[in-house]
């Protein structure tokens, strides 16, 4: 409890940022904003010490973390 107490700010701005995104993956438009969201979840996630990669598929490019 007392790590969500201590870093809310920074868990709110990263949900924010990560919001931000217009990743709405039925609309074609959004293919180039659906791979930014991709990398920035990838990095993201090797800050908070997971490990993660981009793995491209056919369609929508996925991310795997761990």
């Amino acid at each position: 409890m007392d790590h969500l107490k201590r870093n809310r700010r920074q868990a709110v701005e990263d949900l924010c940022a990560y919001l931000r995104f217009p990743s709405v993956s039925a609309q074609s438009q959004h293919r180039r904003d659906l791979v930014r969201c991709a990398q920035w979840l990838v990095r993201h996630c090797k800050q908070i010490g997971l490990k993660s990669r981009l793995c491209d598929t056919e369609g929508h490019p996925i991310v795997l973390a761990s």
